[in-house]
């Protein structure tokens, strides 16, 4: 027969020796494992859950829109730049972005430079 350990205060019971493996598949169908090991305390699990890297670029705006960003971003305590960036995700994810000064016939207006028509882009992964 097979002992286990003990915890102090009470004994576990002894694990008897199996002669077969259906007779040990009967045995615990039949009983409670918590009588026959000791229970140990479990340790705190630490998840570190890393965000996706982003990458740098670089965005020329005007010095009172840059303030008036820096400004709604400190109301709400976070940087500027994550405020932004999620105006951005928020601004592409609800359907065709508008861009200040429409185009005519295919040509911006004054003052707008269009690079890349709007694309269906994928929702961001949630953590």
């Amino acid at each position: 027969m097979r002992q286990t350990m003990t915890n102090g205060s009470k004994r576990p019971k002894t694990i008897p020796d199996f002669q077969s493996e259906d007779e040990e598949i009967e045995f615990w169908d039949t009983h409670d494992p918590d009588d026959y090991f000791e229970a140990e305390p479990l340790e705190d699990l630490i998840v570190a859950i890393k965000p996706q890297p982003k990458k740098a670029v670089t965005l020329r705006m005007d010095p009172d829109l840059l303030a008036q960003l820096k400004e709604v971003a400190a109301q709400h305590h976070i940087g500027y730049q994550t405020l932004a960036r999620e105006l951005l995700r928020h601004a592409l994810s609800s359907g065709t972005p508008r861009v200040a000064g429409a185009t005519v016939k295919g040509q911006a207006a004054p003052g707008v430079i269009v690079k890349a028509k709007a694309a269906k882009l994928k929702e961001p992964k949630s953590a």
